[in-house]
Parts: C-alpha cells; sequence; structure tokens
C-alpha cells in the first residue's frame, strides 16, 4: 500500500525527464498534464492513509510495507522498507498538497521558459525524494531519500545551466550537503554498531530497552556514543537546513526558479530537516551535549539572520533569510524537547511562508524580474490580488489573532519558557519581534506609497506599471492562506477555549513526551509580551516605510557611506554585508572541504573512475560496431545503448543473486 505514493513521483519524473532523451518531444501540456496527475495521486493517496490510520486504534497507527531485501553481507541484511506512522503521514499530506500547488503555480510562473518538461520532471523527482525521506522505513533509506533531495535542490538552483555562477551556486550547496552526509553516515554507523539494526519500528524503543545503559557509558572524550550519534546527527541536519554555521547555500539558491525556490525554502527545509530531528528525538533527549548544540546554532540562526534580513534589498533573499530564521526556532525547540510543538509550527509555517513566497513570486513576474525592492511601490493598485495575498500572508507571519502562526509561535514560546530556558525564550521573542518588523517593511516597500524606480525600471516595465500574475498563480496563494486557517483552528489551545486536537494526533509520532497541562500564568506572561512585543515592531515598520519610504531609503542610503552614522551606521553596513561571516566560511568549509576532496579523490578519479568509463565505452562502441548501431539515427542509437546497458544490469542483478545464494547455501 505505501510503495504506491512512490510509484506515482517517480512515474512523472521518468517519462518527464527520460522521453526527451530517446527523441520523444512532450508538447507543454503534456508535461503539464503528466507533472500534475503524478502530484495529485501522491497528494490522494496520502490522504487515503491519513484516513487508515484514523481507523486504526490508538498504539498501533502504524503501516509497514517491505518492498524487497536491499543489500546483505553474510547475516547482515538491509531491507528496502516503508514505515508509516501519524508524523510521517500528517507531514506526507501536508508537503504533497503544497507539492500540487506548486505545480499549478509553476504552469504560469515557467509558461515561456524552454525547459519546461526538465523542470518539472525535477518537480516530481523532488516530491519522490521527499516521500522517501517521510516514510523511509529504516534511518539508511531515509538517508538515501535525503541525498536524492539534496541532488535535486542542486539541480534546481542551476536549472539556468547557461550561467556559470548559477552552477557555481549549485556546486557550493552540494559540497555543503556531502558534508552534512558524511556526518548522518557516522551517526548510522555508530548506530548500527551498538543497536544493530536502523529499523525506525526497533529504533523508536531504544529507550526502553537494556542497550541503553551502554549507549549512556562514557566512551571516547568523555562523551558517550547517545552524544556522538546526537552530535553527528545534528551536524548532518544543520547542514542541511542551513544553520549556522552552514547556512551559505541557502541564499544563493535563489538562483534557480520562484515556485521551486519557495518550495524549498517554505516546505522542504522544515518539513524534512526538522521532520528529521523529530524523529530521532528518542535518541536526542538523552544526549545534552547534541540538544546543547541544536539550542544554541539554532538561537544564534534564528537572531542573527532576522537582523540581516531587515537590512536587505532583494526579495529573494529576504524570504529566504525569514525562512532560515524560523527553521532556527524550530531547531530549537527539538533541542529544548517539545517536538510536538516544533511539528504544530511546522504545519503552520509551510502554509503562510509558502504563500508569503508565491506571493513574493508574482511580484516579481508582474515586476518582470526586478527584485530590488527599493525601486518597487504602488503595487497595490496595479496588482490587487496579490496585494491582498500578500497581506494575509503577512498577517499569518506575525502571529496575527486567528491565523495558525499565532497559536503555534506562542506555543512554541511558552513551553520552552515553562521548561525553564529563560534565555531561550528571551532570543526567541526578539526574533519575533524582528520577524514582524521585516514582513511589514517588505510589504509597505512592495505594494504601498508609489513606483519609485522611475527610468530604471523603463525597460523591465514597457507599458509603465507591472501587470497583475494569471489566476493559475493566485489560486495557490488563497488556498494556502485558508490552509493556515485551517491548520490554526485544528491547534486552538485549550489556553484559549479549544481542545489542541492537531498536537494531540501528533503526539502519537513521539515516544517519551508527554503532553504538558498548561501553565496559565506561564501562558498569559508569554503570550502577552510576545504580542506587544509584535505589534510595537509592526507599526514600527509601517510608520517608518508606510508613507515614508523615500525619506526611509534615503538615510539608509546615507549610512551605507563609510564613516557616517557612528555606531548604528557601523551596525547597518555588517548587517548588509551578513556580517562577513559567509565570507569567512566558505573560506573555512567549503574552499577547504573542496581542496581536501580533489587532493584525496584526483587519484581515484584519474585512474579508477576515469579507466572504468574508458574501457565501459570501449565496449560499447566495440558492440555498436559488432552490431552496426554506428549507421543508425540518434533515437535508434540511445534506445539500442539503453537496451544494451538495462541488459549488463541485468546479467550483474542475476550473477550477484547467485553468489548470495551460494553463500548462504555454504552457511
Amino acid at each position: 500500500m505505501l510503495r504506491y505514493i512512490l510509484l506515482f513521483p517517480l512515474l512523472g519524473t521518468l517519462l518527464n525527464g527520460c522521453l526527451p532523451l530517446f527523441g520523444v518531444r512532450l508538447k507543454r501540456q503534456h508535461s503539464v498534464f503528466i507533472a500534475c496527475l503524478a502530484s495529485v495521486c501522491t497528494a490522494l493517496w496520502s490522504l487515503r492513509l491519513l484516513v487508515t490510520l484514523a481507523y486504526l486504534p490508538a498504539g498501533h497507527q502504524v503501516i509497514e510495507d517491505v518492498l524487497y531485501n536491499w543489500m546483505q553481507v553474510g547475516s547482515v541484511r538491509i531491507q528496502f522498507s516503508l514505515y508509516a506512522d501519524v508524523l510521517g503521514v500528517g507531514a506526507a499530506v501536508l508537503l504533497s498538497l503544497v507539492a500540487l500547488l506548486i505545480h499549478v503555480y509553476s504552469v504560469g510562473y515557467m509558461a515561456r521558459d524552454e525547459g519546461y518538461a526538465r523542470y518539472f520532471a525535477l518537480l516530481n523527482a523532488l516530491l519522490f525524494s521527499m516521500m522517501m525521506v517521510l516514510f523511509a522505513g529504516n534511518v539508511l533509506v531515509g538517508m538515501f531519500g535525503w541525498m536524492w533531495v539534496g541532488l535535486c535542490i542542486v539541480l534546481l538552483m542551476s536549472f539556468w545551466y547557461v550561467d556559470v555562477e548559477r552552477v557555481k551556486v549549485g556546486s557550493k550547496a552540494l559540497a555543503l550537503f556531502r558534508l552534512g552526509d558524511v556526518a548522518l553516515l557516522f551517526a548510522l554507523v555508530l548506530l548500527y554498531w551498538n543497536v544493530h539494526t536502523l529499523d525506525w519500528s526497533v529504533l523508536r524503543r531504544v529507550g526502553d530497552s537494556s542497550l541503553l545503559p551502554g549507549l549512556l557509558a562514557p566512551w571516547l572524550w568523555g562523551m558517550s556514543k547517545m552524544d556522538w550519534i546526537g552530535v553527528c546527527l545534528a551536524i548532518g541536519v544543520l547542514c542541511r537546513t542551513a544553520q549556522l554555521p552552514f547556512y551559505m547555500w541557502l541564499p544563493d539558491s535563489t538562483a534557480g526558479p520562484a515556485p521551486a525556490v519557495a518550495w524549498i525554502h517554505s516546505a522542504i527545509l522544515p518539513l524534512l530537516g526538522v521532520f528529521w530531528l523529530a524523529r530521532f528525538h528518542f535518541l536526542l533527549k538523552f544526549s545534552s551535549v547534541a540538544s546543547g548544540l541544536l539550542i544554541v546554532f539554532g538561537a544564534l540562526t534564528s537572531l542573527l539572520v532576522m537582523a540581516i534580513a531587515i537590512f536587505q534589498y532583494d526579495v529573494k533573499h529576504t524570504l529566504a533569510y525569514i525562512a532560515m530564521s524560523q527553521v532556527g526556532l524550530m531547531v530549537v525547540g527539538i533541542g529544548v524537547g517539545v517536538p510536538d510543538a516544533v511539528i504544530f509550527h511546522v504545519f503552520s509555517f509551510v502554509c503562510y511562508m509558502t504563500a508569503l513566497s508565491l506571493a513574493g513570486g508574482a511580484v516579481l513576474m508582474g515586476m518582470h524580474y526586478v527584485q530590488d525592492i527599493r525601486v518597487m511601490g504602488g503595487l497595490v493598485h496595479s496588482m490587487p490580488w496579490t496585494h491582498w495575498g500578500f497581506l494575509l500572508a503577512v498577517f499569518a507571519g506575525i502571529g496575527f489573532p486567528g491565523f495558525s502562526g499565532f497559536f503555534s509561535g506562542h506555543s512554541l514560546l511558552w513551553r520552552s519558557l515553562e521548561r525553564g530556558y529563560t534565555a531561550v525564550w528571551l532570543v526567541g521573542a526578539m526574533t519575533m519581534v524582528l520577524h514582524a518588523f521585516c514582513l511589514v517593511r517588505l510589504l509597505c516597500l512592495i505594494f504601498y506609497d508609489t513606483l519609485r524606480g522611475g527610468e530604471q525600471l523603463r525597460w523591465h516595465l514597457p507599458e509603465g506599471q507591472p501587470k497583475e500574475v494569471p489566476w493559475t498563480m493566485r489560486i495557490p496563494m488563497y488556498v494556502l492562506l485558508l490552509a493556515s486557517l485551517v491548520v490554526g483552528a485544528m491547534h486552538v489551545p485549550t489556553f484559549f477555549g479549544g481542545k489542541a486536537l492537531l498536537g494531540h494526533w501528533l503526539h502519537g509520532g513521539f515516544i517519551g513526551t508527554k503532553v504538558t497541562t498548561e501553565t496559565i500564568l506561564t501562558r498569559e506572561f508569554s503570550t502577552g509580551v510576545v504580542f506587544v512585543g509584535v505589534f510595537v515592531g509592526a507599526l514600527l515598520a509601517l510608520l517608518t516605510f508606510g508613507q515614508g519610504a523615500v525619506q526611509a531609503l534615503r538615510n539608509e542610503a546615507l549610512l551605507q557611506v563609510n564613516g557616517r552614522g557612528g555606531a548604528a551606521g557601523v551596525f547597518f553596513r555588517w548587517a548588509q554585508r551578513r556580517f562577513y561571516i559567509d565570507v569567512f566560511l566558505e573560506l573555512v568549509t567549503v574552499k577547504l572541504l573542496l581542496q581536501v576532496v580533489r587532493f584525496v579523490l584526483a587519484p581515484i578519479e584519474k585512474y579508477v573512475i576515469e579507466g572504468a568509463l574508458r574501457l565501459l565505452s570501449a565496449t560499447i562502441l566495440g558492440v555498436g560496431v559488432m552490431f552496426g548501431l554506428e549507421k543508425r539515427e540518434p533515437p535508434g542509437r540511445a534506445i539500442s545503448i539503453a537496451v544494451f546497458v538495462l541488459v549488463l544490469c541485468l546479467l550483474w542483478w542475476m550473477l550477484s543473486n547467485a553468489m548470495i545464494v551460494e553463500g548462504m547455501g555454504g552457511v
């Protein structure tokens, strides 16, 4: 039953991505139909899984599906299996619905692009990879899904590969992803070495098993094995979720198409990265070192990145920093030990942040891809539908009462305060205030006052004013905003007269956590203080940039001059340059890592990989000469070569199975 949720997006990827390789040129409407049908089927199947789990008895809401024996070495056997519980299915429902809306939005945004089929093939491939992560039956399958997700992200970042700079951006992200993969691999090796399994169904019970004392005993450099496993997991996820000190790739990811960028920032990072941490919460809660690492780097990322965001002028970069900051708060929540509150905030964030990012993409299309907010303004008149979508998304983002962001953000903060993490609560409160200021600033500079571009926009806007985007790009925004209201209504806390149904239902996905009773004094204090702070931050941004945007931008331009503005000017200039963190970290991590990889792998690439490729090409050429394939037309030649490679793979599979059977017989 579970396997079909992987089959649909995989078929969409193969049809859109492989048919053109064999000379079959798909029309645009055919590519759209294939990709959207795959995403629709995935969403419907995830909803079916949700209904199936709902009818299972409490404590047994799990579905498992073993596809085949993936690999076997002696007595060690790893199965390619799928595993679904309330946490994975809930995330899959939301992710597949968002994926469907991204596909619909892309129909209008990518209408004139030449790489239409390739783009939709990558979207389906990304959906397939994410479903593999969510429904992985063991950690190794999940890691391979993570690797495919990283590859798809890199390919989307470098989608317009004619631009060399975009390709370099993809290479940087790939280097950081590989660093995270190495850390995850170390965690997997340590985990299997001590627990002798990688299956989720068994790993979830490690805390109640006899193996726990051995995992908690001091092992290396004063740290236990559980600490080392947790630290490696934390480093791997910090790389994937673009947290300090591995955040350099996320702002650069804006080089890709806007719908894909919106999907990466608002859905993939929080749902998959934080989901992975929540999956491992049963281990992380036993490691104070790993929890402290998540708290420190998550808090630094959330506050520092938001301080950078409020001084940026690029729409895509600003939205990327906002997403990164909120993911930092989620990482902090995992470290604090409130995974249920974190997952609720993830669901809320995915709804309003995707709507906000899609509205930002609509602005870019209406402005003919001008990204500088200093030349925008007054778009409320020419793009009213986009304005209302952006405005409602801002309300949801700053935590306006009624939207899910109000309940999820405050729930995450007061739970941290209740557990005694006062410093964490303070950082979170400051981040929420800056978050509100940044969102309202972005809203005012884009939509209010008057259009400030003048002559700079003459070549970009031949008609003098931006044009409203088509309905295929507006509908997804409003559907996501409606989802934000629905998610909020499903988790109204008892403090506000609700029953917190979503949180209690998702609680079944966590082992060893308790649904805490609400401390009214803590809630009143936290909610009241943060709400007032958010209101003040939003009001300050409205007063500064609402009607006096031109003067405010002039003042900021003066602060950009060295020696002007005193300490405020120095802080402004450093914030605009991202405090030079990315320059230092790129030098230390990316370039150093690339040099080490080149030094170690250059001989292997030259003598092993190139030798194998030369041997394969010579073999294929010899077979081609033997059977006269070189005289055929290119499509027929490609099909013949593909069939030959398929036969080789089939022979290898048969021989390997025969060897395994022979070895088992000998045992």
